[in-house]
This record gives C-alpha cells, sequence and structure tokens, in this order.
C-alpha cells in the first residue's frame, strides 16, 4: 500500500487544500484508486471538507496510531466508495503523551491490515514539528512539501527535510521518500516573485523545486468550504485551477504508482 504525507511546518501554505484535492483526483474517474484520508490534524479542516461527501471509516485517526481497526472494519461496506475518511478528533491532542514506537508499530500493523483493500493513505498533518508529524513520516513512503512564496514558509520546508533526513538515519531506512516542494498560494506579486527566486536559489530546495505551480485561487478556498470537487465548480478561474492541479496530481501518481 502506498502511502504520501503532504506538510509543511509552517501553517498557512495550503497543504490541507492539496491533500483534500489529491485524495480526491487519485479516487476519482481517471485512476479510481481505493483511498483513505488519514487526518491527523486536531484542527480538522480535511475532515470537514470531506464529511459530507465521502464514507466516514468506523474509526477515526487517533484510533488508527493507537489500537488494531480491523475487528471494525467491514470491507463490503465500502465496496461503492473510492473515497474513505479517518476523522481527525480532539484526541490527537493526546498523541505527543504516547510512545512513540508503540504508535508507529501500531499504525503499521493497521496498514498491513488494509493492505489488500486500500491503495493509497493520503496522510494531512499539523503545521508544527511533533510526535503526530513524527509518526506520520515514518509510516510515509512519499513526501510532499507545499511552499507559500514567503519567507517563513521556506524555513517551515527546510525544517521538514531536516527532520525527514534524521528520521531516515534513526530509523535506518531509505524507503521515506521526498518527492518534491510545490509552490502553491501564488500571486503575482513583486514580494512573491522575489520569493521565488529565493527558493529557486537555496540549494536545498532547488533540488527538489517542481515545475507545477498552484496559483491563489478563490476556487480552492470554495471548494473546501462547500465541500465539494473544485472540478464541479462552473468558473474560470475554477477550470485554471483544476488544470494546476491536475498536473500535480498526474506528476504524484506517476512518482508513487509509476503510471
Amino acid at each position: 500500500m502506498h502511502r504520501l504525507t503532504i506538510t509543511n511546518q509552517k501553517g498557512g501554505v495550503g497543504k490541507t487544500a492539496i491533500s483534500v484535492d489529491f485524495a480526491r483526483y487519485a479516487s476519482g474517474k481517471k485512476y479510481q484508486k481505493k483511498v483513505l484520508f488519514l487526518d491527523l490534524d486536531v484542527q480538522h479542516n480535511g475532515s470537514d471538507a470531506l464529511d459530507n461527501v465521502t464514507i466516514p471509516v468506523p474509526f477515526t485517526a487517533y484510533d488508527f496510531l493507537t489500537k488494531s481497526i480491523i475487528e471494525n472494519f467491514n470491507y463490503r461496506d465500502y465496496e461503492n466508495s473510492n473515497l474513505l475518511l479517518a476523522k481527525a478528533d480532539f484526541k490527537l491532542a493526546d498523541l505527543e503523551k504516547l510512545d512513540i514506537v508503540n504508535l508507529i508499530e501500531t499504525g503499521d500493523k493497521n496498514i498491513q491490515a488494509l493492505s489488500n483493500f486500500i491503495d493509497l493513505i493520503v496522510i494531512d498533518t499539523p503545521p508544527t514539528l511533533g510526535m503526530t508529524l513524527t509518526v506520520a513520516l515514518s509510516l510515509s513512503y512519499g513526501v510532499l512539501v507545499p511552499i507559500e512564496p514567503e519567507l517563513s514558509s521556506i524555513t517551515g520546508a527546510i525544517n521538514v527535510t531536516n527532520t525527514l533526513n534524521s528520521l531516515k538515519e534513526k530509523l535506518k531506512v531509505d524507503e521515506i521518500n521526498l518527492l518534491g516542494f510545490v509552490i502553491n498560494k501564488m500571486q503575482n506579486k513583486p514580494r512573491q516573485i522575489k520569493n521565488v527566486e529565493q527558493i529557486r536559489s537555496n540549494p536545498i530546495l532547488k533540488k527538489m523545486l517542481l515545475s507545477q505551480t498552484i496559483a491563489n485561487r478563490d476556487a480552492i478556498a470554495e471548494s473546501l468550504t462547500e465541500h465539494c470537487d473544485v472540478r464541479t465548480i462552473k468558473k474560470t478561474a475554477a477550470r485554471k485551477a483544476v488544470k494546476e492541479l491536475n498536473a500535480l496530481g498526474d506528476y504524484l501518481m506517476h512518482e508513487i504508482f509509476k503510471v
């Protein structure tokens, strides 16, 4: 089973919007993968966006990391849905008090238990370095880092890279792959254009900076608040957003599934 974490150690970069859209795209008409959206962000924005348009599973994201979930999971209940949701809840805040080794082991066992049914887990994380983000990265095969063209976001992206390298060294695994940094919420402003130039000159970021760029479009925010796929919004700005998001989605699907 493939697992993708979308994260940045800086809030407000649009990671949840990208996470939700990619889960929809991967599970949609073109690729038809069976996707579990695992919302590990206690702010639960991803859960809110998907709550009315997909089927919640009988376990929360907290449950997924703390106990066996397979006893209450009936595969037949979800045969007609490609997008499933493990909701965030307030108990995620308690993860910081638990043993990280146990969390990783429990999460991995649950992943293995679902491996014959789920093709892809998309993980949305809190925007801070802590137990939850560390566990998410440890369970992942791929990591995507959205970057808002602001200096604080660049710092957050570099911190994710450092965290990832540290984890790979401590866990002695090479299978956690950084799939790239994607510029998100781009506006045609001199300050942001200058910041993008700085990103492209940064020795850490430039090697993995994707050619795909997501502009700051109201249609993307609207799709979250209205609980709908941006592809269903009949506006010019939405069509432009879809083109950009699909390009990113196609890149990720190629990297993850080699399609």
